[in-house]
């Protein structure tokens, strides 16, 4: 008879199983933000009602877009310090080109996205291909941006915006039953945080990216292409930064 050693294949995780294990890591960021909420709520009583509770998020989904954009990049074991200084530029370069004209707003905005694509870009190819730490890399770009808008308008920013720019971070869909405005900038937040999900936790890229942040050799000689995968969240960190600069114009 010969003695075998039996082999035991590995259990799937179900979903269901998979969710209670994200839900148990992640409970007390909710459990701290839930006291923040409830304090504020105590503060001030009329925090609780939507009309107040979404002005609320109107103000704060720039910044919130521009975490979910600095979330692909440190998944990835990177960080990206240029994001400030990279909405300063979105800011400036929009109205010094706008100048009040609505017929630019949408060729700008194109433009500021390009921006941002060359922006993340740059920060992933000098930290990936020339091995310089991204710390260094992007504080770097934080100094070159907030130089050349300097330089460009001597120090006193000049132009204006139109209506038809602001009104992404300023006004929203009217006559919306119990809340009255659904901002638009709520409304870009909620797409943008369901695509930001669905790349992490649906796509071979996602699943590339939690690897590379992981163990960026293992992931390599696995054939993960780290640099394009590390590249690619540093141009999702830019490109959220330059919404976020288009939303903020919105109470300019």
């Amino acid at each position: 008879m010969n003695a075998t050693t039996p082999r035991f294949a590995p259990v799937a995780e179900s979903p269901r199983a998979r969710v209670l294990r994200s839900v148990r890591g992640t409970a007390p960021i909710f459990l701290v933000l839930a006291v923040l909420l409830v304090w504020i709520a105590i503060l001030n009583p009329n925090f609780t009602n939507p009309p107040v509770f979404l002005a609320f998020l109107k103000r704060a989904a720039p910044l919130m877009l521009l975490a979910a954009g600095q979330l692909f990049v440190i998944v990835s074991g990177e960080f990206d310090l240029s994001v400030g200084s990279l909405i300063t530029a979105t800011v400036v370069v929009a109205a010094r080109l706008i100048d009040g004209e609505p017929g630019l707003t949408w060729p700008v905005i194109a433009l500021l996205l390009g921006m941002g694509v060359l922006v993340g870009s740059i920060n992933g190819v000098v930290t990936t291909r020339l091995r310089v730490p991204s710390f260094i890399t992007t504080l770097g770009m934080l100094l070159v941006l907030e130089g050349a808008v300097f330089y460009w308008t001597g120090g006193a920013p000049r132009g204006s915006l139109p209506e038809n720019f602001r009104q992404f971070g300023r006004f929203g869909f009217e006559g919306v039953p119990v809340i009255e405005q659904l901002p638009y900038s709520v409304v870009i937040l909620l797409v943008l945080g369901a695509v930001a999900v669905v790349l992490l936790h649906r796509t071979t890229f996602g699943q590339q990216l939690f690897a590379v942040g992981g163990n960026a050799r293992a992931a390599a000689l696995s054939g993960v292409a780290v640099a394009r995968v590390r590249t690619v969240a540093f141009v999702l960190s830019a490109l959220s930064a330059v919404v976020a600069g288009i939303l903020l114009e919105g109470f300019a």
